[in-house]
């Protein structure tokens, strides 16, 4: 009887135990799976943060290259610029020279200078031309 008497008390000792680490095992668990969830989590956060770097990086980058090529189109539209107003310029000398020595110039070729003089001017033009314009506005206009 003893026997019986000893083995029910271990087996109670054993229960008891078992019914503690089932309780401690969940609360274990669940501070493992908090800290787990939190190392995963940071993680993450450190991955997200690593592409944000990388796509600010990548995006300086564009922008550096972005520059330069706008730079390069300044320079070209300036060229672009000085090259158009050699020709307007280049056309009313020509046409200064032409309808001076005439004495007289047509309608539509006045207009024509007219067009010409105010696109050299609004490119910034500033030479002797507003008096090659001024003289050619007046000369009699040719009605032929």
């Amino acid at each position: 009887m003893d026997a019986i008497k000893i083995i029910a008390e271990y087996a109670g000792y054993i229960s008891t135990v078992l019914a503690l680490l089932t309780l401690m095992s969940k609360k274990i668990r669940g501070i493992l799976i908090g800290y787990i969830d939190k190392k995963v989590n940071q993680s993450r956060k450190k991955d997200q943060l690593d592409t944000i770097h990388q796509i600010i990086s990548e995006l300086k980058t564009e922008m550096i290259d972005l520059k330069g090529e706008i730079n390069i189109q300044k320079k070209i539209n300036e060229l672009e610029k000085d090259s158009i107003r050699c020709i307007l310029r280049n056309t009313i000398t020509h046409l200064y020279y032409k309808y001076s020595q005439h004495g007289s110039i047509p309608p539509l070729e006045r207009e024509n200078i007219t067009y010409l003089y105010h696109a050299y001017i609004s490119l910034e033009g500033n030479s002797y031309i507003t008096q090659c314009y001024e003289e050619v506005m007046s000369l009699p206009v040719d009605n032929k």
